[in-house]
């Protein structure tokens, strides 16, 4: 559960102003990320804050020239709900953001709940409420409001390793 600081800043207590293993780098400065796959993700939900069970999930490394040392994790896509930008299967990865006060509206997140992991575009933050406004790429679905209080982490997309493209909106002649 989340909490307040008295100024609608929501928070994480447990790892706020710590720092977890989102990532390590090894000996020759390359960034070690962990990944969490849709066939952990219900296990991510209940064990996202425990080193050892971070620690069993799969690593990508990533030359890390520039000493970025930001908590960046890696989540797959599950679902069609934010096609044609991303596919089921693809893996998308994001920034922590460690207080909920601000948002870049129009922009991608990942966002940990207590039942779930969506990748979802912010639309809108109502501060008074605690909420936030989501939706997806896929116009099938409708937009929907989510409570801070029942989001355990969020991320800021920031790059993406995708299986497959969308088709162009017209067919190229060659």
């Amino acid at each position: 559960k989340r909490h307040s600081d008295n100024k609608g800043d929501y928070y994480q207590p447990e790892t706020f102003g710590s720092m977890e293993m989102a990532f390590f780098v090894d000996i020759e400065n390359n960034m070690q990320v962990a990944m969490v796959s849709n066939e952990n993700a219900r296990d991510y939900l209940h064990n996202h804050e425990n080193e050892k069970y971070i620690q069993k999930l799969s690593f990508m490394t990533f030359a890390n020239r520039h000493s970025d040392f930001r908590s960046i994790r890696g989540f797959q896509v599950n679902g069609d709900d934010m096609e044609p930008n991303f596919f089921h299967g693809d893996w998308v990865f994001g920034v922590r953001k460690r207080v909920f006060n601000r948002f870049s509206l129009g922009k991608i997140y990942i966002i940990v709940l207590d039942n779930e992991i969506v990748v979802r575009r912010v639309m809108a933050f109502d501060e008074e409420n605690g909420t936030i406004t989501v939706s997806m790429d896929n116009y099938a679905y409708p937009d929907y409001t989510i409570s801070l209080e029942k989001v355990f982490e969020i991320w800021k997309f920031e790059t993406a390793l995708k299986s497959r493209f969308p088709m162009p909106s017209s067919k190229l002649n060659n």
